[in-house]
């Protein structure tokens, strides 16, 4: 799920899947070659993410390891 406060975006998860990794990519969402791991995002079940209004189309997803 997620929600948005002011220029804050918060990603959750299920507790079941704790151990899978947050991935994300600002250049398109079909494109396999730009898709990053985000540091640590294994070792949670939220991603806190600050929006940057400069890039306004920024994809997330999370990928079983």
């Amino acid at each position: 799920s997620y929600t948005i406060t002011g220029s804050t975006l918060t990603l959750t998860w299920p507790g079941s899947h704790l151990g899978w990794y947050a991935q994300s990519n600002a250049v398109s969402l079909a494109d396999t070659n730009y898709w990053f791991y985000i540091a640590n995002s294994q070792l949670a079940t939220n991603l806190v993410i600050t929006v940057n209004p400069a890039q306004p189309e920024v994809f997330y997803r999370l990928r079983k390891p």
